[in-house]
């Protein structure tokens, strides 16, 4: 267990915390002494990662949630403030994309993405920013990407809905200061996560792919799920309290080229 505390008491939302970087962010936080709510529309994995969390003595609830439904988003912001009485962390971390150019793309994936990276964040925060008003204080990160600021071959839609988180981040970072509420985004890299590993499995050579996607960080490799979850208890902390509208790239490098 982590010892610095840096996030006790807080009350802290996760989405899409069931695995990967989702299940790193909700871990680190009840390691750092917030009171987690892990939300996911994976039910099953969502509980195991509850589950996991408590085993190490974390206090955590789980909350089943897709972001893409708005009720369900109003209905899990009741439920945590009816639990816990406020919400001090938002984390927007639910995402999914897939690798198609925009000839390849049709209206049902151009809808996936947008629906859960961009409408998902829209949702959450549209219904937890009135509760931070009241309490004038509050902060919300959101999953962006590198891809918020390049593109990547053949990953049309993706990039656009990162692009979108970025800007979203931004605007509402300038609407909130005032009340006390930071608003910012993590971007990381090509990270250690089922979901890219599910991808490179699917490669024609995958050893080839994993390659390729290791050369694109000077620093030698992929990074791992525990190294973004840093950068969001960073945020999430008093340690940034200055920090409102910012984008922190977490990416070995990849920017740099």
């Amino acid at each position: 267990m982590v010892q610095s505390q840096r996030l006790h008491n807080k009350v802290a939302v996760v989405t899409g915390a069931a695995q990967g970087i989702g299940k790193a962010i909700a871990t680190r936080f009840a390691d750092e002494g917030a009171r987690v709510v892990v939300t996911d529309c994976n039910l099953v994995a969502g509980q195991q990662t509850t589950t996991s969390i408590q085993s190490e003595g974390g206090q955590v609830t789980f909350v089943p949630l897709d972001v893409t439904v708005d009720q369900q988003a109003v209905r899990m912001v009741e439920t945590v403030i009816s639990q816990f009485g406020r919400i001090d962390i938002l984390c927007n971390n639910a995402g999914v994309g897939h690798v198609r150019s925009i000839t390849e793309e049709d209206d049902e994936g151009y809808d996936e993405i947008m629906n859960v990276n961009v409408r998902g964040v829209f949702h959450c925060c549209k219904h937890a920013l009135p509760h931070m008003v009241q309490q004038r204080t509050g902060s919300i990160i959101n999953a962006a990407s590198v891809a918020s600021f390049v593109g990547f071959p053949r990953d049309t839609v993706y990039c656009a809905s990162k692009g979108a988180v970025l800007m979203l981040t931004r605007q509402l970072a300038l609407d909130y200061a005032e009340v006390g509420i930071r608003v910012n985004a993590v971007c990381p890299g090509f990270i250690d996560t089922p979901e890219l590993r599910h991808y490179i499995d699917q490669q024609p050579d995958p050893d080839t792919a994993l390659a390729d996607v290791v050369s694109l960080h000077p620093a030698g490799r992929i990074g791992r799920p525990e190294e973004v979850a840093a950068a969001f208890v960073f945020l999430a902390s008093d340690d940034a309290s200055f920090i409102t509208g910012a984008s922190l790239v977490v990416d070995g490098g990849l920017l740099t080229h």
